[in-house]
């Protein structure tokens, strides 16, 4: 679901094989304008989804403890 919403997002590059990726990080490294598009916007993406592992870790913390009790009995 998370590489759907970056997809959705345009907060990844996709590439289907070595070479592809080559290709896109070669593109991106001699581009400075491309480079920083695209951490702009993988970085907004983060922004807007830092509460959901927010969200995940208050939700473990109760689970994490349990079991951390269990193995310092």
């Amino acid at each position: 679901q998370i590489y759907d919403d970056m997809k959705s997002a345009s907060a990844v590059m996709e590439a289907k094989d070595e070479v592809e990726f080559t290709a896109i990080l070669e593109e991106l490294l001699s581009n400075s304008t491309k480079l920083q598009a695209a951490q702009s916007k993988a970085a907004a993406f983060v922004d807007r989804k830092t509460h959901v592992v927010d969200t995940v870790l208050e939700q473990l913390t109760p689970l994490m403890r349990k079991v951390e009790n269990r193995h310092a009995a």
